[in-house]
């Protein structure tokens, strides 16, 4: 299972902005949520560009 589909199956829908930022919605993330994210990062902006 990849990453994105872990996000959303949790709830969360993932947008890739300019720079390479994540848009996370909705927004309200724990601390390990965000940390998630920060540790990943890298794999669901790769397979964020990939699905454009």
């Amino acid at each position: 299972m990849n990453v994105i589909h872990q996000i959303k199956e949790a709830g969360f829908t993932l947008e890739l902005l300019p720079n390479d930022k994540l848009g996370v919605r909705p927004s309200k993330l724990t601390q390990q949520q965000r940390d998630y994210l920060t540790v990943n990062k890298s794999v669901i902006v790769q397979q964020l560009q990939i699905k454009k």
